[in-house]
């Protein structure tokens, strides 16, 4: 279980000490995202996949032990899926304020309708990531490069590589 333990200036901290590149790449990417997010067509979704490549290359894809990018053409192929897009839409419709957990520490979703409960969540979460694995990544095992790619696009949640766990 994860559990914040610090206050919100030194999850600030951390997230600045990122190398600046990052965060350009990330700014650069929910720009366009933001275009593709309000309407999904296949001028957006090339610009969003051409942008996603860049970041995520930059972000380590396609090096080391890192999935293989798919080609642009055949990730923006692949966004222009109603779909995917219908889901992405959702995560960047989410604020931080909806989640929260009881006394009990069970999860609860405090903005009314948002989720059904915990597992309707987890179901839907595991099922863009899945997706977007599909849509941008060759042969991809593992959850880290589909949740960058979630961030890059969303803004919603960290992507846990080693540079989050080292500054977690």
């Amino acid at each position: 279980m994860l559990r914040v333990v610090g206050e919100e200036i030194d999850i600030r901290s951390a997230i600045n000490r990122f190398n600046s590149s990052y965060h350009e790449d990330f700014s650069r990417v929910r720009k366009i995202s933001a275009a593709y997010l309000t309407a999904l067509t296949t001028q957006n979704a090339t610009a969003l996949a051409d942008a996603l490549r860049s970041a995520l290359m930059n972000w380590g894809a396609g090096a080391r032990k890192a999935p293989m990018l798919h080609l642009p053409s055949q990730a923006a192929a692949r966004l222009c899926d109603p779909n995917l897009h219908a889901k992405l839409v959702r995560f960047d419709s989410h604020q931080l304020s909806g989640f929260a957990l009881s006394s009990a520490d069970k999860r609860i979703f405090t903005t009314e309708g948002l989720y059904q409960s915990a597992a309707h969540f987890d179901a839907d979460l595991l099922g863009v990531l899945k997706m977007l694995a599909e849509a941008l990544f060759v042969n991809n095992t593992n959850v880290t490069y589909p949740m960058k790619a979630l961030l890059l696009i969303t803004g919603f949640m960290p992507a846990l590589d080693s540079q989050v766990r080292k500054g977690l």
